[in-house]
């Protein structure tokens, strides 16, 4: 060790001018722990291996200052001479003032006190270059590290970080990046960031593995650069370059700075950035800020804990009267009000509490029992925050498995409560319908998005004790057999999907959750002219197939096959209309496009009412964005066709979109026209591309005067029909105006 202080004293005494004081602190230029060992430069020279410390070397003395719960090991190891170990003894003074103001007493006037730069804060370098300024002294800093130039054997830096790899499945790796860049460009005359801990860094880039590795991260609100010089293997270079993340080399940090300094914009930087950043981008060129990462990651845990407690608490909602001791409301109430509370600290984008002004929780202090529903207020008012925060609703994407599951499932009970509109009216009594509805749809859309994302479903989807009655289907489709069952007492439709297998479309469990997607959608639906969903069900003396659709077993069949019945009159065919217009106004208040609107997808039950039925599934394999549209011919499905509005075509007759709002009011302009004339649409054209032709020319059905089944077309409805199928769909009505003018019809 003498040896080596030695050799770290002749480069002391050759620089210009000669250093009287070298202060070598234990860290390196990120405040890594533990350090990586080509930064363990206090070890090598003294042997000290304590986490603490700062060496003040002269030409005659070695001095190593360390925390008082360092203090042992550093005098066990550091037992004989030259070195001498010291530690303040004052209650809540720090190693790092005591350091400095003892070097400071100890330099007379003109003595000069050498540090590298890149080790020491900038904060700190200012504070000792004020306390040496009072006495006469100054500092100087060597270009190179005085330790470095002895240390002959000194490991290299790069490799050290070789087992840094991404996380295997983040649901948007972009996320955090965007929270630095909205903060830095909410910062008036900023251009830029400049991260230098290790642990922020990982965190920001979703990073896992060791901490032990030496970076700078420098974010731009349209750049963003790595300075590292640790391995990286195709998987992380894949992960930076889907997240616009350019590598450089670690020391190419200090060219690129320079080359900043004439660029307009400030850099935020932490307060801990190191004296050699500071004076390459100059305290012009930058500001000291808090470290914006380490805000957001104890967001992310807060609302964690959020998020997840509202799995565990929703339960309160369906107790009359809870019962809760006063230490548990008052953790119910913090995991509540956190999203309101961090709304505050502007990270979060919310939305105001459904009610407007949230009630005071009985955690709150409010022990009036006069206030019933209060819990359940909160169990609403915390979801609704949930919804309304895109960071929430980001990690509920990432839940996988039995925690997906146990969401899910907690989702669902809630929207299954909500369908109680008195219920919801006693709790919030002041909210419009319009807002309840938005609720639920966001409730639905975080509900069927985690059933994407995790390729996992809510178990209370599938039921037992179906059954069913025979092997042979007593309907059937062109994607589902359907066959006839018992469910509870009584008669149900089993619907069987029929699938046509390619090489492209393989695998059938994928295949199978894409069906039970739509499933999960389906039975969120609430409402009169809506055929009910009543679980999946898995026919156990065929393990292997897929699970039947169950739904009520209408007696009436499908509006096709009944309004071709003589007996049925023209009003019954308006009341089936004005049944499918409120299933339709129904279907978009809740944002959802039924997209296959035909005759034979509208079921008629007992008492001559019609049901909508069949959202989306058959779009599973005519709309071009499922991965099943390839297991189809080319799309043109026989039949279908004939109720697509020309949009979704091209000029050569091959579908290119999904349908949406307008298409469906098209739809309904069709079989307004085929119940009441009791014949499939354009009956002279005997193929679909024939159909779309017609169709794309801008022909449409003509008026049914020859009245096959005697019924007499309402010109009122005949005008409705026409304004529903006209080529622009922004010019068509919408759904409610269809309930409006229906209901005139209908009288």
């Amino acid at each position: 060790m003498a040896d080596k202080l030695t050799r770290l004293r002749v480069q002391m005494a050759n620089q210009k001018p000669p250093l009287n004081y070298y202060v070598i602190p234990n860290q390196n230029a990120h405040g890594s722990k533990p350090h990586p060992e080509c930064d363990r430069r206090l070890k090598w020279l003294s042997g000290y291996s304590g986490a603490s410390g700062v060496a003040v070397v002269s030409q005659s003395t070695a001095h190593l200052f360390v925390a008082p719960q360092d203090y042992d090991l550093a005098s066990q190891e550091l037992s004989s001479e030259p070195w001498f170990v010291l530690s303040p003894v004052e209650p809540g003074s720090s190693y790092e003032q005591f350091w400095a103001s003892w070097l400071t007493i100890r330099c007379d006037g003109n003595a000069v006190v050498g540090f590298d730069p890149r080790l020491l804060s900038h904060e700190q370098a200012e504070s000792l270059n004020s306390l040496l300024s009072f006495k006469g002294s100054r500092v100087s800093l060597p270009k190179r590290n005085l330790v470095d130039l002895v240390w002959d054997d000194k490991p290299e830096r790069s490799g050290e970080a070789s087992d840094i790899c991404p996380p295997r499945q983040v649901f948007n790796p972009l996320v955090r990046l965007e929270r630095v860049r909205d903060w830095i460009t909410s910062q008036s005359g900023h251009a830029a960031a400049l991260i230098i801990s290790p642990s922020s860094i990982a965190f920001l880039l979703y990073l896992t593995g060791t901490r032990m590795f030496s970076s700078y991260l420098f974010v731009e609100p349209d750049k963003c650069v790595l300075f590292h010089d640790f391995h990286t293997d195709d998987g992380l270079d894949q992960h930076f370059e889907t997240m616009g993340v350019e590598q450089r080399r670690y020391s190419d940090v200090y060219i690129f700075l320079r080359e900043r300094q004439n660029i307009r914009g400030k850099t935020l930087i932490p307060n801990d950035t190191s004296h050699a950043i500071m004076r390459l981008l100059t305290p012009e060129g930058c500001t000291v800020a808090p470290v914006f990462a380490e805000h957001l990651r104890m967001l992310e845990v807060g609302f964690e804990k959020s998020v997840l407690g509202w799995r565990d608490w929703c339960h309160l909602l369906y107790q009359a009267e809870p019962q809760l001791t006063s230490e548990v409301k008052r953790e119910l109430s913090q995991n509540a009000t956190f999203f309101e509370r961090a709304q505050e600290a502007s990270a979060l984008t919310l939305r105001a509490s459904l009610s407007g002004n949230r009630p005071r929780s009985p955690a709150e202090g409010n022990e009036d029992n006069s206030l019933p529903n209060a819990i359940h207020v909160m169990i609403i008012s915390w979801l609704q925050d949930i919804l309304y925060s895109t960071d929430a609703c980001q990690h509920i994407y990432q839940l996988r498995e039995k925690e997906a599951e146990g969401y899910m499932e907690a989702l669902q009970s809630v929207l299954d409560w909500v369908r109680d509109v008195d219920k919801v009216r006693k709790l919030f009594p002041s909210v419009s319908e319009g807002d309840m509805r938005k609720l639920r749809r966001r409730a639905t859309r975080l509900l069927t998005k985690l059933v994407r994302e995790s390729n996992t479903f809510p178990p209370s989807l599938f039921i037992e004790g179906a059954s069913r009655d025979g092997r042979d289907p007593c309907a059937g489709g062109n994607f589902a057999n359907i066959f006839f069952g018992h469910y509870e007492g009584k008669a149900v439709a089993l619907k069987d999907l029929r699938i046509f297998l390619t090489s492209e479309v393989s695998n059938r469990r994928r295949i199978q959750h894409l069906f039970c997607r739509e499933a999960v959608l389906w039975r969120q639906f609430n409402h009169p002219s809506i055929l009910p969903f009543l679980g999946m069900w898995s026919d156990p003396s065929e393990p292997n197939h897929y699970p039947f659709i169950v739904l009520p077993w209408m007696v009436n069949g499908n509006a096709r096959d009944f309004t071709r019945k003589p007996e049925v009159t023209g009003p019954m065919v308006d009341s089936l209309l004005f049944d499918v217009a409120r299933g339709l106004e129904y279907l978009h208040d809740l944002d959802v496009t039924h997209r296959d609107l035909c005759g034979k997808n509208i079921l008629v039950d007992q008492d001559n009412r019609a049901l909508l039925c069949d959202f989306g599934l058959t779009s599973l394999f005519t709309d071009p964005t499922s991965i099943l549209y390839a297991a189809s011919s080319s799309g043109h499905i026989e039949g279908t066709t004939r109720w697509m509005a020309p949009e979704v075509f091209t000029d050569a007759g091959l579908p290119i979109s999904s349908p949406k709002f307008p298409s469906d009011i098209y739809s309904f302009g069709i079989v307004g026209w085929e119940l009441y004339s009791g014949r499939t649409p354009y009956p002279e054209l005997p193929t679909d591309p024939q159909v779309m032709f017609h169709v794309l020319s801008d022909r449409r059905p003509d008026f049914p005067a020859e009245k096959p089944l005697g019924r007499d077309m309402p010109l009122d409805l005949w005008n409705l029909l026409e304004t529903c199928w006209v080529r622009d769909p922004t010019a068509r009505p919408k759904a409610k105006d269809l309930v409006e003018s229906m209901s005139a019809i209908v009288g």
